[in-house]
Protein backbone atom coordinates (compact mmCIF):
# COMPACT_ATOMS: atom_id res chain seq x y z
CA UNK A 1 0.00 0.00 0.00
CA UNK A 2 2.93 2.90 0.49
CA UNK A 3 4.18 2.09 -2.69
CA UNK A 4 7.33 0.44 -1.64
CA UNK A 5 8.25 -2.64 -4.09
CA UNK A 6 11.57 -3.32 -2.61
CA UNK A 7 10.00 -3.58 1.10
CA UNK A 8 6.96 -5.63 0.00
CA UNK A 9 9.38 -8.04 -2.07
CA UNK A 10 11.61 -8.47 1.38
CA UNK A 11 8.57 -9.06 3.23
CA UNK A 12 6.74 -11.51 1.22
CA UNK A 13 10.11 -13.00 0.29
CA UNK A 14 10.11 -13.72 4.10
CA UNK A 15 6.49 -14.75 4.31
CA UNK A 16 7.52 -17.53 1.48
CA UNK A 17 10.60 -18.94 3.88
CA UNK A 18 8.47 -19.06 6.39
CA UNK A 19 5.73 -21.00 4.72
CA UNK A 20 7.67 -23.11 2.66
CA UNK A 21 11.23 -23.23 4.31
CA UNK A 22 12.31 -26.27 2.33
CA UNK A 23 11.25 -28.70 -0.37
CA UNK A 24 13.33 -30.95 0.88
CA UNK A 25 11.02 -31.09 4.47
CA UNK A 26 8.02 -31.02 2.90
CA UNK A 27 8.22 -31.97 -1.45
CA UNK A 28 4.45 -32.06 -1.89
CA UNK A 29 3.78 -28.57 -0.23
CA UNK A 30 3.65 -25.78 -3.46
CA UNK A 31 3.35 -22.08 -2.78
CA UNK A 32 0.37 -20.51 -3.50
CA UNK A 33 0.14 -19.81 -7.02
CA UNK A 34 -1.37 -16.06 -6.41
CA UNK A 35 1.33 -15.41 -3.96
CA UNK A 36 4.16 -16.90 -6.29
CA UNK A 37 2.38 -14.74 -8.95
CA UNK A 38 2.70 -11.69 -6.19
CA UNK A 39 6.29 -12.30 -6.08
CA UNK A 40 6.98 -12.27 -9.42
CA UNK A 41 5.41 -8.81 -10.15
CA UNK A 42 7.18 -7.60 -7.10
CA UNK A 43 10.67 -9.14 -8.69
CA UNK A 44 9.76 -7.47 -11.87
CA UNK A 45 9.16 -4.13 -10.09
CA UNK A 46 12.11 -4.17 -8.40
CA UNK A 47 14.42 -4.93 -11.59
CA UNK A 48 14.79 -8.77 -10.78
CA UNK A 49 13.64 -10.03 -14.49
CA UNK A 50 15.35 -13.32 -14.30
CA UNK A 51 13.63 -14.11 -10.84
CA UNK A 52 10.47 -13.16 -11.70
CA UNK A 53 11.07 -15.47 -14.52
CA UNK A 54 11.76 -17.91 -12.47
CA UNK A 55 8.64 -17.59 -10.61
CA UNK A 56 6.22 -17.78 -13.57
CA UNK A 57 7.71 -21.24 -14.17
CA UNK A 58 5.61 -22.11 -11.61
CA UNK A 59 2.21 -20.92 -12.31
CA UNK A 60 -0.87 -22.35 -12.21
CA UNK A 61 -3.44 -22.47 -14.78
CA UNK A 62 -5.99 -19.82 -12.98
CA UNK A 63 -3.51 -17.50 -13.28
CA UNK A 64 -1.66 -18.39 -16.55
CA UNK A 65 -3.15 -15.66 -18.58
CA UNK A 66 -1.77 -13.17 -15.87
CA UNK A 67 1.44 -14.87 -16.01
CA UNK A 68 1.76 -14.67 -19.59
CA UNK A 69 0.60 -10.77 -19.54
CA UNK A 70 3.84 -10.44 -17.15
CA UNK A 71 6.16 -12.58 -18.89
CA UNK A 72 5.69 -10.64 -22.17
CA UNK A 73 6.33 -7.32 -19.89
CA UNK A 74 9.65 -8.76 -18.85
CA UNK A 75 10.40 -10.07 -22.08
CA UNK A 76 10.03 -6.62 -23.63
CA UNK A 77 12.40 -4.78 -20.99
CA UNK A 78 15.36 -7.44 -21.62
CA UNK A 79 14.53 -6.59 -25.54
CA UNK A 80 13.68 -10.02 -26.44
CA UNK A 81 10.91 -8.78 -28.88
CA UNK A 82 10.04 -12.47 -30.36
CA UNK A 83 9.62 -14.21 -26.69
CA UNK A 84 7.03 -10.99 -25.57
CA UNK A 85 5.34 -11.80 -28.54
CA UNK A 86 4.64 -15.65 -28.24
CA UNK A 87 3.81 -14.36 -24.05
CA UNK A 88 1.22 -11.99 -25.40
CA UNK A 89 -0.16 -14.41 -28.66
CA UNK A 90 -0.61 -17.03 -25.02
CA UNK A 91 -2.37 -14.24 -23.37
CA UNK A 92 -4.70 -13.66 -25.85
CA UNK A 93 -5.80 -17.20 -26.79
CA UNK A 94 -6.27 -17.68 -22.83
CA UNK A 95 -8.86 -14.49 -22.65
CA UNK A 96 -10.29 -14.50 -26.09
CA UNK A 97 -13.13 -15.24 -24.97
CA UNK A 98 -13.32 -13.73 -21.81
CA UNK A 99 -16.30 -11.73 -19.87
CA UNK A 100 -17.05 -8.42 -21.64
CA UNK A 101 -15.45 -6.28 -18.81
CA UNK A 102 -12.01 -8.07 -19.74
CA UNK A 103 -12.37 -7.19 -23.12
CA UNK A 104 -10.13 -3.60 -22.46
CA UNK A 105 -7.21 -5.63 -21.59
CA UNK A 106 -7.40 -8.13 -23.84
CA UNK A 107 -7.81 -5.03 -26.98
CA UNK A 108 -5.08 -3.21 -25.07
CA UNK A 109 -2.28 -6.44 -25.66
CA UNK A 110 -3.54 -6.85 -29.01
CA UNK A 111 -2.13 -3.15 -29.55
CA UNK A 112 1.55 -4.00 -28.09
CA UNK A 113 1.05 -7.20 -29.88
CA UNK A 114 0.59 -5.47 -33.26
CA UNK A 115 3.10 -3.02 -32.30
CA UNK A 116 5.53 -5.39 -31.45
CA UNK A 117 4.81 -7.88 -34.14
CA UNK A 118 6.34 -4.65 -36.77
CA UNK A 119 9.40 -4.61 -35.04
CA UNK A 120 12.47 -6.24 -37.09
CA UNK A 121 13.20 -9.57 -36.13
CA UNK A 122 9.77 -10.71 -34.20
Amino acid sequence: RSGDSAEARRLLLQAYEVRFPSPIASPWAKPDRRFTLTLARLEYATGGLEAALRHLEDIGILERAEAEELRAQIEERRGDSAAAVRAYRNFIALWQNADPELQPGVKEIRARLARLAQEPGT
